[in-house]
């Protein structure tokens, strides 16, 4: 892969390019003859592109394993909390409240009193919380139309698309 001169290097060389046939500013055609011939632009792009295809092939596997690992992860969770729960089960149909053992101990103890909501469209306003956050779909149609205090559109800018494999 090209150092950071290199990068550098050739950037520099297509702006003298640039510079020096300035009719190559509105040929994309000439201007991409002229790249080719005249530096190695299209080996780096094409080294780069292949390194960002890695990437993004690497990126994909570690999203995958991540999945593996993430479904394992609540597999042994599940498996916690069936344990917890048989021995609190046991313990409390032998009326035992305490067990030690040289690896841990084991004990039952009262718990607060949790909520439980039954059918939440019947709570009272009084008791809901109400999470207020931008609506971007709205105020970019009003931003389209108008100035909108705390917020602006972005120029947009460009991106770059990679097809293929």
């Amino acid at each position: 892969m090209s150092s950071k001169y290199d990068i550098n290097m050739l950037k520099r060389t297509i702006e003298l390019l640039l510079e020096r046939y300035p009719e190559l500013k509105s040929d994309e055609e000439l201007r991409a003859d002229m790249l080719e011939g005249a530096t190695d632009f299209r080996e780096t792009m094409d080294r780069l592109l292949r390194r960002t295809q890695d990437s993004i092939y690497l990126a994909n596997a570690c999203q995958s394993a991540e999945r593996d690992i993430h479904d394992r992860r609540k597999r042994f969770e599940k498996r916690v909390e069936f344990g917890r729960e048989l021995m609190k089960r046991l313990m409390e149909a032998a009326d035992i409240r305490k067990l030690e053992f040289p690896t841990g101990t084991l004990s039952l103890m009262n718990s607060a009193p949790q909520v439980v909501i039954l059918n939440e469209h019947e709570i009272p306003d009084d008791f809901m919380r109400i999470k207020k956050e931008p609506n971007k779909v709205l105020l970019k149609e009003m931003l389209e139309k108008m100035d909108v205090r705390g917020a602006t559109l972005s120029n947009g800018g460009t991106s770059l698309v990679i097809r293929g494999a």
